[in-house]
C-alpha cells in the first residue's frame, strides 16, 4: 500500500500544469545579439530590431537573457563566456544573432560592430568564429538552439580576395557554410546554406518576422514552428530566401508549450455555467456552419488559439463538431476547466472533454483524460483505462505516467523491466517529469527491483561502472545524465 500511495503522490506532484509558463519548471538561458551599427563595414538597418523584439519574446516566456546590440569584440566575447557559465546549469540554451555573418574555407563567424579584416590572419582576432559560440552553447544545458540571421554578404570579401590569392576561389562562400550539430542541437538559418538572407524593408528582416509570429505558439514544436516559419518567408520574399535547420534533437521542442496537468486529489466540482460571450462583433453566417471548408476552420482555430479563451473554443467546438482540429480544441479546453484559467475549474467538464479528444485519437488528450480517471478527477478512479490511455497516447508524458504505474502494479500488470525501459526512454526525450524523479529524487518514487534493473541497463550499455544496487549514487546520476544527452 505504501507504494500505491508513493506513487499517487508521483502523479500528483510531477505533472505541470499546462497553461502554467514552462519556464518555472526548468531553467533557460539565452543569448541575443543583434549587431546594426558597423564602422568600418555596411550598416544593417534590422539586426538590433530584430535582436530587441527576439529578447522582449524570450523575456516573457521566462529566459534570462545576455547580449545585447551593437557589440563589439570584447563585448561579445564577455557576452558569450557569461551565458556559456549559464548554460552549463541550464536545461534550455538558446542563441539568436543578427546582423553581418560569413564564411571562410567552411568556418562560420560572427562580426562585431568594430571588426576590420584585410587578412585571413586577422579572422579569428577580428571576428567571434561561430565555433566558440558553439562551444559555450552546449556546455551543459540538455537542449541548445542556435537561430542565426546572418546569411548577408561577406563584408570584407575584397580585402580577403586580395590577401588570399586564387585560394579565395574556394575558401570565400556566400552567406554561412552548413555546422555540424552535435547530439541535442537545433540550428536554424535565415535561408539555405552558402545563400544570401534578405534585410527586408520593414522593422525586422522576413526571417525573423516569421520567427517572431510563431516562436510563443502554445504547443507549436520546434520543428512544426520552423516549417511555418519557412513557408512565411517563402510567400513573403517570392521565393527567394528559404530557411534551412539541421538537428539532432531526441525529442519535442516547444518554446511556449501545452504540457499536462497537476493531479490533486480533490472533490468534483460542481459544474460550471457555460462561459459568457464576450461583446464581440457578429459572426459571418458563412463561417458558423460545421460544414465550412478546411481554410475557414484553420482560421477560426488560429483565433481560437490566439485568444485562448474558453468562449472561443467552444464556439469552434459548436461549429466544428468533426474535424481535423477538433480533437485539439477539446483538448485546449479541457486544459482551461482543468486547472480554473479564465473560468471556474470544472473536472467533471474537463474530463468530458480529454475524453471527447481522447477519442478523436489526439495523444495529449489522451495523456489527460488518462490523469483524470487515474487522480479520480471528475470522473471514478479507473486505473485499468489510465493505463490503457497511458499506452496508447505514446508520447513522453505517458510514456512517465505509464512507468509509475506498470512499477506499482497499478491497473497494469507489474513489470519492474518494462518500467525501467520506460523510464530510460521518456528520460532520453528529456521529459521533465522523468528527470524530476530519476535524477533530482533519485529514484526514491521508484521500486528497488526497478532501481536495480535501471542501473543494469546502463551498464549493458557501458554507461554505468558501479554496483548494481539499486543506489542512485554521483556515478549513477552522472550515467543518467550521459545517457540523456
Amino acid at each position: 500500500m505504501r507504494r500505491l500511495a508513493v506513487s499517487l503522490l508521483a502523479l500528483a506532484v510531477l505533472m505541470l500544469a499546462s497553461t502554467a509558463s514552462p519556464a518555472r519548471a526548468e531553467k533557460r538561458v539565452a543569448l541575443v545579439i543583434g549587431n546594426s551599427e558597423y564602422a568600418h563595414v555596411p550598416r544593417l538597418a534590422n539586426p538590433k530590431n530584430d535582436a530587441g523584439d527576439v529578447r522582449g519574446k524570450l523575456g516573457g516566456l521566462g529566459y534570462q537573457l545576455f547580449g545585447g546590440a551593437d557589440l563589439d569584440r570584447a563585448a561579445m566575447i564577455s557576452a558569450v563566456t557569461a551565458f556559456g557559465r549559464a548554460a552549463e546549469n541550464a536545461d534550455v540554451a538558446v542563441v539568436f544573432y543578427a546582423g553581418h555573418g560569413l564564411q571562410v574555407n567552411g568556418q562560420n563567424y560572427l562580426v562585431p560592430v568594430d571588426a576590420s579584416v584585410q587578412s585571413e590572419a586577422e579572422l579569428d582576432i577580428s571576428l567571434v568564429p561561430m565555433s566558440i559560440v558553439m562551444q559555450q552553447l552546449s556546455r551543459g544545458s540538455r537542449v541548445n538552439i542556435a537561430i542565426l540571421d546572418a546569411c548577408r554578404d561577406n563584408p570584407f570579401s575584397q580585402g580577403l580576395s586580395r590577401s588570399m590569392g586564387t585560394r579565395a576561389i574556394g575558401a570565400l562562400g556566400r552567406g554561412l557554410s552548413p555546422m555540424r550539430s552535435i547530439s541535442g542541437t537545433y540550428i536554424a538559418y535565415a535561408t539555405a546554406p552558402d545563400s544570401v538572407a534578405q534585410d527586408g524593408e520593414g522593422r525586422n528582416s522576413p526571417f525573423t518576422t516569421a520567427l517572431l509570429k510563431f516562436i510563443d505558439q502554445a504547443g507549436l514544436s520546434l520543428s512544426d514552428l520552423m516549417i511555418e516559419v519557412r513557408n512565411e518567408v517563402i510567400r513573403t520574399t517570392n521565393g527567394k530566401q528559404v530557411p534551412w535547420d539541421t538537428s539532432s534533437l531526441t525529442g519535442r521542442f516547444y518554446f511556449k508549450f501545452e504540457g499536462t496537468l497537476t493531479v490533486e486529489p480533490a472533490p468534483p466540482a460542481a459544474i460550471a455555467p457555460a462561459p459568457a460571450a464576450p461583446p464581440a462583433a457578429a459572426v459571418a453566417p458563412e463561417t458558423r456552419t460545421p460544414a465550412a471548408g478546411l481554410d475557414v476552420q484553420a482560421s477560426r482555430w488560429a483565433a481560437a488559439a490566439g485568444s485562448n479563451s474558453a468562449w472561443e473554443w467552444q464556439r469552434f467546438l459548436d461549429d466544428f463538431p468533426q474535424g481535423p482540429y477538433t480533437a485539439d480544441a477539446a483538448n485546449n479546453l479541457g486544459n482551461l476547466y482543468a486547472t480554473g484559467n479564465g473560468v471556474p475549474r470544472d473536472d467533471v467538464r474537463a474530463a468530458s472533454l480529454y475524453r471527447r479528444g481522447a477519442e478523436l485519437g489526439h495523444p495529449d488528450a489522451m495523456t489527460n483524460y488518462g490523469i483524470m480517471l487515474a487522480g479520480a478527477r471528475g470522473v471514478p478512479r479507473d486505473d485499468a483505462q489510465a493505463a490503457a490511455l497511458f499506452r496508447r497516447a505514446g508520447n513522453a508524458n505517458g510514456m512517465q505516467l505509464l512507468a509509475l504505474l506498470v512499477d506499482a502494479g497499478r491497473g497494469t500488470a507489474r513489470d519492474p523491466n518494462e518500467a525501467a525501459d520506460l523510464f530510460l526512454e521518456c528520460f532520453r526525450q528529456k521529459q521533465l517529469a522523468c528527470r524530476h524523479i530519476l535524477i533530482d529524487q533519485r529514484g526514491k518514487q521508484v521500486s528497488l527491483e526497478t532501481r536495480r534493473l535501471l542501473q543494469q541497463k546502463l551498464a549493458e550499455k557501458r554507461i554505468y561502472q558501479g554496483p548494481i544496487d539499486g543506489a542512485f549514487s554521483t556515478a549513477m546520476i552522472r550515467a543518467l545524465e550521459n545517457f540523456g544527452r
